[in-house]
């Protein structure tokens, strides 16, 4: 019967992971292409969305430092992504930019 109290108390526990590491990946990947387009090194350590790593948190997930764990994971590789991908396609200025998101002019 425990593991019933763990599945009411966790009703989203097993899939946690997917949503950590998508919450962390897009935010790495966020900070990853802000960094590379203002020409900041390459260092996702020094994010404070990292050092938190809680982001989009809820307690249903279940353990905080579970969840803070798989949200790392997906916050380095969004953030390679995102500085490669600025890498990738050249550089450009900031007029380019609104809300984060690249328009053509």
């Amino acid at each position: 019967r425990s593991h019933d109290y763990d599945r009411d108390r966790y009703p989203r526990r097993y899939g946690f992971e997917r949503i950590a590491f998508d919450n962390g990946y897009r935010d790495g990947l966020r900070e990853g292409e802000k960094d590379d387009r203002h020409d900041d090194r390459f260092d996702y350590r020094d994010e404070g969305r990292f050092r938190s790593g809680d982001s989009g948190y809820r307690r249903e997930y279940g353990p905080r430092y579970e969840y803070v764990s798989v949200y790392r994971r997906g916050f380095v590789e969004g953030y390679r992504r995102g500085y490669a991908n600025v890498r990738s396609r050249g550089r450009y200025d900031d007029r380019e930019w609104r809300d984060g998101r690249r328009y053509d002019r």
